[in-house]
């Protein structure tokens, strides 16, 4: 290749770039980038002044710690769990695994 014939080639390159029309915008593009910009210049919605106070604060705490202690003390009622099986006793454990019956004075000997 030539020296020549790059630029030539960019030349080219250029004027089928030349040939293509420019873009036109949507209809009402101001009107809808000057909506878009005043709905920006708008204050934000602040957050309430109640958000900030400690009273509501210490008050949701309370509430969420006392339904955390009702439902420990639901949970813990011995009145409502069933008696436990006999094998889950001592004298049960004592019963199955026939260790009544062993004499435990006469095993040293």
């Amino acid at each position: 290749m030539k020296k020549d014939e790059k630029p030539d080639q960019w030349e080219a390159l250029f004027g089928k770039l030349r040939k293509v029309e420019p873009a036109e915008p949507k209809p009402f593009f101001y009107a809808r980038v000057q909506a878009r910009l005043a709905r920006r210049s708008e204050p934000q919605q602040p957050v309430p002044a109640w958000w900030f106070r400690p009273a509501y604060a210490v008050a949701g705490l309370a509430l969420l710690v006392l339904l955390n202690l009702a439902v420990a003390v639901g949970y813990q009622n011995p009145a409502d769990s069933p008696a436990p099986a006999e094998s889950e006793t001592y004298d049960g454990f004592l019963t199955e695994y026939q260790l009544l019956q062993y004499n435990w004075d006469t095993a040293d000997e």
